[in-house]
């Protein structure tokens, strides 16, 4: 894609994020650092036409009907909704790329937590520097600087359409620094 604008949203499929994410998921033992949950899995029940959510639970204790307890590989405990863990920038830094941040930056987050956070709360950018407070960036008026919608989740990832994944009225990635393009906008 070299030469064009690359949205946000496009930037987060890369390998590279992958990588990053993978690392965050996994320091943070792939659970919420908020509300502590995991992620859950889909199951469909054909019968009742009923779609499930579900985390599994290892290692489950049973107790039998004669009164001994029998140790069961795997059971699972069904969930309100669903939860997928998404990885949260505790600052954002201009030109920085999603990647591109210290670890320490960077939290997991369920999809719940991590989208009523940015609609309670901003999230500080600052300039190319990482050190200068920049306070002239406007949230998304539609997502609220969410960059998408965990309710929407199965049209498009739940991407806001209005800032693209954004999450700010102005993108946070200038394109300039990776194509020399004088407007990355003349690229769409």
């Amino acid at each position: 894609m070299e030469g064009k604008y690359i949205p946000y949203a496009e930037l987060l499929k890369t390998a590279e994020w992958h990588r990053k994410r993978y690392t965050i998921l996994s320091r943070d033992h792939f659970k919420c650092t908020n509300c502590h949950k995991e992620e859950t899995f889909t199951e469909y029940d054909e019968e009742r036409h009923e779609v499930w959510y579900c985390w599994i639970d290892y290692d489950v204790i049973v107790r039998q009907a004669d009164g001994t307890y029998k140790k069961c590989d795997m059971d699972f405990t069904l969930a309100d909704k669903p939860y997928h863990m998404q990885v949260h920038h505790k600052r954002y830094i201009l030109n920085r790329l999603p990647w591109e941040y210290n670890n320490e930056d960077l939290i997991t987050l369920c999809n719940w937590c991590h989208s009523t956070f940015h609609q309670s709360n901003e999230v500080d950018i600052f300039a190319e520097d990482g050190k200068t407070l920049i306070a002239n960036l406007k949230p998304c008026s539609r997502c609220h600087g969410a960059g998408s919608f965990p309710e929407y989740s199965h049209v498009q990832s739940g991407i806001c359409f209005s800032c693209g994944g954004e999450r700010y009225e102005q993108p946070l990635v200038n394109i300039n620094r990776y194509t020399g393009l004088e407007n990355p906008a003349d690229t769409l």
